[in-house]
């Protein structure tokens, strides 16, 4: 059996903290195996094999498949339940949400769980609603109200809630009775930008070399790939100095290109493509001056967490998440949500301040720090055997 070899880093180290774990997730599909963004490991191949079980569960996201297998998946779900010492659920769907079924059958046996949640889904998907084809809209108009009803209804009822970021911690502290915010990321100690790399990029900056700015993710909505070109835009009509790279693929991709091509930033602006290898991404990051990003829903992104580590100051849309990862150290600048032209004035000022950059520069690789894969994980399980 393949899994995705993020998740299979996490299963690593849920195994340093449990004797036996048991990962239960949605096979893939087709669109799933063939995606050119995914790196797939043989989960036999993961240290600590022998004391993991991987179990592949059936698609079922549209409302006749859920129908069909809804009663066998909750007696599958009630048996594993009854051999586990320690329960977390990942939920946030309504059909074929086997997390919020395995919760719903916890709370039949009288079990304590772990609810995690990586991102306000429902906030998600109002924000992206008129963007969707006109049926599709309608279907989740109706769908979304009791999504999020049954989402809050389940985290109410666990015993702890482990809310990834602080937007996702937020939304939900209020309905959890032990509310903890908790963080994504799959870089360890070693990952950290060294303080020679710190001084040669801080350099760089004082010296005025050309401003290397990047991103690293998926090229969908969500991501505003076409605002990120467009702050590009812009800062090139002010005269600044830069060259600019996003690392990875995704549908808006070619959009992104045309773009670039129709603001004459061609020259400038660079596609990487999907990069599998992560030293290679985490490499760039910790080349480039700033870590420019658009994202237009709250959610998580473990890329801002990575470019922090990376010393890479992280210069966006505001939300929660992202403010809150500096707020302690310092090492991000944020404007409001959609404000390309405001992104653009902000990164200007950073350029004519060089100062303030590699200051940035410096309080970026201190937040960043605080993130390694070992000890996230290690807080995640210490919370669900304190609350269980």
């Amino acid at each position: 059996m393949w899994i995705d070899d993020q998740t299979g880093a996490g299963l690593v180290r849920w195994l340093e903290s449990f004797d036996q774990v048991s990962y239960f997730g949605v096979a893939a599909d087709e669109n799933d195996r063939s995606a050119s963004s995914v790196t797939w490991v043989d989960v036999r191949q993961l240290s600590g094999a022998s004391r993991l079980r991987a179990i592949p569960l059936p698609r079922a996201y549209r409302i006749e498949l859920a129908v069909l297998r809804t009663a066998s998946m909750r007696r599958q779900l009630a048996e594993e339940i009854r051999r586990h010492q320690y329960l977390s659920f990942v939920v946030g769907g309504l059909f074929g949400d086997w997390g919020a079924l395995a919760a719903l059958e916890a709370i039949h046996q009288g079990r304590k769980y772990a609810c995690c949640l990586d991102a306000p889904a429902t906030e998600q998907l109002r924000r992206v609603l008129p963007e969707m084809r006109y049926r599709r809209r309608i279907k989740e108009a109706v769908v979304l109200p009791v999504a999020d009803k049954l989402t809050r209804w389940l985290v109410k009822r666990s015993a702890v809630g482990l809310l990834q970021g602080s937007d996702t911690y937020n939304y939900y502290k209020s309905f959890s009775a032990n509310p903890t915010l908790i963080y994504d990321t799959h870089t360890s100690r070693a990952d950290a930008i060294s303080v020679q790399n710190i001084k040669t990029k801080t350099e760089q900056v004082l010296n005025d070399e050309a401003v290397r700015i990047c991103y690293v993710g998926r090229a969908i909505s969500i991501k505003g790939p076409l605002e990120w070109i467009e702050t590009l835009g812009l800062l090139d009509r002010s005269g600044v100095e830069f060259e600019a790279v996003w690392l990875g693929d995704g549908p808006m991709l070619p959009a992104m290109k045309e773009a670039a091509q129709e603001r004459g930033l061609a020259d400038r602006v660079s596609f990487r493509g999907f990069i599998g290898d992560r030293k290679a991404v985490l490499e760039e990051m910790r080349r480039s001056h700033i870590f420019l990003f658009c994202h237009k829903v709250p959610e998580s992104p473990r890329c801002l967490v990575e470019a922090l580590v990376s010393g890479c100051p992280i210069v966006g849309f505001e939300c929660d998440y992202a403010s809150e990862l500096v707020r302690e150290q310092g090492g991000g600048e944020f404007v409001p949500v959609g404000d390309s032209k405001a992104l653009a004035s902000s990164i200007a000022r950073l350029v004519r301040d060089r100062k303030r950059l590699a200051d940035l520069i410096t309080s970026a690789a201190q937040t960043g720090r605080k993130f390694d894969e070992e000890s996230v994980y290690r807080h995640r399980a210490d919370t669900i055997k304190r609350f269980s």
